[in-house]
């Protein structure tokens, strides 16, 4: 088993906080956060585009450290495979439309993604991305929160 630390810092606040009260989560989302980043098997998405995918998603969400800590790691990760640039620029849409507006995306959003060449396999990888770092986001932003409101 993998027992490296994350890739993408949490706040030492916020993983320490999910450790203290739920310690088998917090294992487990830095298990998951690993898979998702950095897996054994990454399809069409190098770790590189994978992390820059989650900057932007951390940027979104208002959290600008962290994405300056994930494009850091992005800098510092091997480039893989050249993507073709239609199939980049239909990932990034489909992963920045998923992450701001879930309940919006459509079929045609999938179809964009199958038609620069997505599998379907990678189509999956992909939603798991988005869908991890937002959980993440979602931790991040509700620990501050709590932290604001006290």
């Amino acid at each position: 088993m993998d027992t490296s630390p994350p890739l993408s810092p949490w706040t030492d606040g916020t993983l320490a906080l999910l450790a203290q009260l739920r310690p088998n989560v917090a294992d487990l989302s830095a298990a998951a956060e690993r898979a998702v980043l950095n897996p054994r098997d990454p399809g069409g998405w190098p770790a590189r585009w994978r992390m820059e995918a989650a900057a932007r998603i951390c940027a979104m969400n208002g959290l600008a450290a962290r994405a300056d800590a994930l494009r850091d790691a992005a800098a510092a990760a091997p480039a893989g495979p050249a993507m073709a640039p239609e199939t980049d620029t239909a990932a990034r849409r489909f992963a920045d439309a998923v992450a701001a507006a879930p309940r919006d995306v459509k079929a045609d959003d999938l179809g964009a993604l199958r038609a620069a060449g997505v599998s379907d396999a990678d189509i999956v990888r992909l939603c798991e991305l988005v869908a991890f770092v937002s959980y993440q986001c979602r931790v991040e932003v509700g620990h501050a929160l709590l932290g604001a409101a006290q």
